[in-house]
């Protein structure tokens, strides 16, 4: 079985309470589970409100799936930081192989 794991940093200059970042991080959530339906959970600095970092995985059938996939999400985070004034800061995955 193959899963993509991805760690994702956004800077969220203009949030200026934990209230500001929760509603963007709940809308980034939603989005990405409906749109790619992966697991996706806030994994760090949960009490800096702007600064956001989340962690996803899916499963994929294939290495290449999962490339195609990691790009996928990669592209809708740029579209996604770029209506909603923030910054895409990193974006890092890999593929896991796990028996």
């Amino acid at each position: 079985m193959l899963v993509l794991v991805m760690a994702i940093s956004i800077k969220l200059p203009y949030a200026n309470s934990l209230k500001d970042k929760r509603s963007i991080r709940q809308s980034l959530v939603s989005q990405l589970k409906k749109g790619f339906s992966v697991s996706v959970r806030e994994t760090a600095h949960q009490e800096d409100y702007q600064q956001l970092h989340l962690s996803l995985a899916l499963v994929c059938l294939s290495e290449l799936e999962g490339e195609q996939y990691a790009q996928r999400i990669e592209d809708f985070l740029y579209d996604f930081t770029l209506d909603k004034s923030c910054e895409l800061q990193n974006a890092m995955w890999d593929i896991l192989v796990v028996e």
